[in-house]
Parts: C-alpha cells; sequence; structure tokens
C-alpha cells in the first residue's frame, strides 16, 4: 500500500567523511539546495578538509569521491586541468578525484575520502 504524500518521509542524502590516516568516518545528513558544495558541507561541520582558495584553481581541496548513491555531476574543464596539475587524475565516473569546492551537493550519497 502507497503512504500519501503527506505522510511520506523524506529520507535526506548523507556523505561519509573518511580520514584515513585518522582513522576516522563521518556521516552527514545535507538538505539539498541549488547552491551547496561539498566544501561548504565540510567547513559546517568541522570536518578537517584541507582548503585555500575555494575557487577551484590552487587543488588544494581535492578529494576522492564515490558516489554510493545518485550520479556524480560532470567534471569542467578547469577542475580537471587543476587535478591533473596536481597529480590526481579526473574522471566523470562515480569513483575520482574531484575538487570539494566546486563539487555540487544535488541528493547523492557519497564516500570522500580526505588527503593529508
Amino acid at each position: 500500500m502507497l503512504e500519501p504524500e503527506a505522510t511520506k518521509t523524506a529520507i535526506e542524502p548523507c556523505v561519509h567523511f573518511i580520514e584515513p590516516d585518522a582513522g576516522q568516518a563521518l556521516c552527514v545528513r545535507y538538505r539539498v539546495d541549488a547552491t551547496s558544495t561539498l566544501l561548504e558541507l565540510a567547513r559546517a561541520h568541522a570536518v578537517p578538509l584541507h582548503w585555500r582558495c575555494g575557487l577551484g584553481t590552487c587543488g588544494t581541496c581535492a578529494v576522492h569521491v564515490t558516489v554510493l548513491e545518485g550520479v556524480a555531476p560532470p567534471i569542467n574543464a578547469k577542475e580537471a586541468n587543476v587535478l591533473r596539475r596536481e597529480g590526481k587524475a579526473p574522471g566523470n565516473s562515480a569513483d575520482s578525484w574531484r575538487l570539494a569546492c566546486g563539487y555540487p551537493l544535488g541528493g547523492q550519497c557519497l564516500r570522500v575520502t580526505l588527503t593529508a
């Protein structure tokens, strides 16, 4: 039997931030809006994600992202070039290096591995 629209419970998507060196993980649920990025979510929850410019030019916020549920947003040429410069292979797959400052949160569930 289907639930009426008014009683359905929406499940918020989540990001699992993994710190491999510390052996720690933090799961953060978020609400989808049109402008939030992975970096903004990390900063709002005191996740130790290194960053400098926040504009997608320095490459400091590069993280390894695995999409657990949903679709990875497309990578643009600027992000791909910055990742290559940092020695990280960019990609449009569900398991690739991305810049946290430009990764839009669009309802995906993600595993994000932080770098030192």
